[in-house]
């Protein structure tokens, strides 16, 4: 296996949504870090795939990314692909690597023009 990193340039946002597309992935994803200018949310998710998979946030549900956060994957005790904490009631959301074949969109939901942001997506080819 090959070690990879996908990142994106540091944007800014000129509206109050913004979004970016990678090339194709191919591999386990090992940690995808979000950097922000101020508290924004985002979705992150494959784009060309049969199956759409969120790595961060859900389809219509973004996860707000406080400013400077490495969001994914999450430490124990905050393991949910929402962000809600893991305990008793929320076991099925523990952390499990996704491989995918796919391009990423990283899409800013919602935030504020003049806001700054970056990601970069750390693979196993």
């Amino acid at each position: 296996m090959t070690f990879r990193v996908e990142r994106t340039a540091l944007r800014t946002m000129t509206a109050a949504t913004d979004s970016v597309t990678t090339g194709k992935i191919h591999g386990k994803i090992l940690s995808v870090k979000i950097v922000t200018s101020a508290s924004n949310t985002f979705n992150v998710y494959t784009d060309g795939s049969p199956v759409t998979e969120y790595l961060i946030g859900a389809s219509g549900a973004p996860v707000t990314v406080a400013e400077s956060t490495a969001f994914y994957p999450r430490v124990v005790g905050n393991l949910a692909g929402d962000a809600s904490a893991l305990g008793d009631t929320n076991q099925a959301n523990a952390f499990v690597p996704l491989c995918i074949d796919s391009a990423v969109t990283i899409a800013v939901a919602s935030g504020t023009a003049a806001d700054t942001w970056s990601v970069e997506i750390m693979y196993e080819d």
